[in-house]
């Protein structure tokens, strides 16, 4: 194989590797970010073995449905987004948030504020 064809095939492997990092960080099943992506539940698990090559859209989509940017996917310095706990932890509500009815998610906006409009009061 040429060295050339070799790096492509390693961009692929390393893409799948960083899907599967973000999106087991956000909590997201494969089927959870297939649906999002509007993918094939088994196309995710092929992309994140290194089976499939993902076009540049399809990374798009997986980088919309993870809430990151492609620099961020692909960021591998620990100090990217996927790598902050705080921005994990922010994530995380908002994937939780969005499996709530409109209802609930109303209740915990109110939640939210009457836990907020506490702490202003100490």
């Amino acid at each position: 194989m040429l060295k050339t064809a070799k790096a492509v095939d390693d961009i692929y492997k390393v893409t799948g590797k960083c899907v599967r990092r973000a999106r087991e960080k956000v909590g997201l099943t494969q089927a959870e970010l297939a649906v999002r992506s509007k993918v094939h539940p088994g196309f995710v698990g092929y992309i994140e073995r290194g089976d499939k090559k993902p076009s540049l859209e399809t990374v798009h989509r997986f980088c919309l449905a993870l809430g990151l940017s492609l620099g961020e996917l692909y960021s591998a310095n620990g100090n990217d987004r996927v790598g902050d706990p705080t921005a994990f932890r922010d994530r995380r509500i908002q994937v939780l948030a969005g499996r709530l009815t409109p209802g609930d998610r109303a209740l915990v906006a109110r939640l939210l504020a009457v836990m907020a409009k506490g702490r202003r009061g100490r």
